[in-house]
């Protein structure tokens, strides 16, 4: 993590402008977030790890808001931006539409048992809050990112934040963690570009 968070700061430090504070903002909560699970993880109080959970959800969801910022700023002035934004609206639909309906039919499944006995209710709510605003700021990004390509990365970053929750909510937590490195990385790639390809 230290690695991680080292290098979005290089970057952010090479080139500090709104969009890579945006993102480095993103960086530094998300880990904040994911550091304060690990620790309270080994707790055995209940609502201690509720209340972990939902402070982390917080933290992921400013992060995944400090993104959509980034993207923003970062295509202003692109004529396809309006309709860039109404088309991540329709897809963050289509996606929420989906994910209650894979749940519903996970929750029919003998498999949901497991699921409940990792999480309470309100540690679920919060993991698909996360995971709304995740595939929602990776939408906006990859659609940003047909015309401003140095977008691509913090998109593909989103979408793995998005399958590390919801592999997580169904614990399977080594490859929730593999893609929680990955979407941080690929955070890290949109920040150090500008420092690793300068002038070209």
């Amino acid at each position: 993590m230290i690695i991680l968070i080292a290098a979005a700061w290089s970057g952010m430090d090479f080139s500090p402008g709104f969009s890579e504070m945006f993102v480095f903002a993103f960086v530094i909560l998300t880990a904040a977030a994911t550091v304060l699970r690990s620790v309270v993880n080994t707790q055995r109080n209940k609502s201690l790890k509720t209340a972990a959970e939902m402070i982390a959800a917080v933290l992921m969801c400013i992060g995944c808001m400090a993104v959509i910022a980034s993207g923003y700023i970062y295509a202003v002035g692109d004529d396809l931006l309006n309709l860039t934004v109404r088309r991540t609206l329709i897809l963050t639909g289509f996606t929420v539409a989906l994910l209650l309906a894979l749940l519903l039919v996970r929750s029919k499944s003998q498999s949901a048992a497991t699921a409940e006995c990792i999480f309470s209710l309100p540690d679920v709510l919060c993991i698909l809050l996360i995971v709304i605003l995740s595939s929602a700021a990776g939408w906006f990004l990859l659609l940003c990112g047909i015309t401003s390509t140095a977008l691509i990365p913090c998109g593909v970053s989103m979408f793995s934040l998005t399958v590390s929750e919801l592999l997580r909510l169904y614990g399977k937590r080594l490859a929730s963690v593999c893609l929680f490195i990955i979407s941080i990385f690929m955070a890290d790639v949109f920040l150090l570009s500008p420092m690793l390809f300068h002038g070209h």
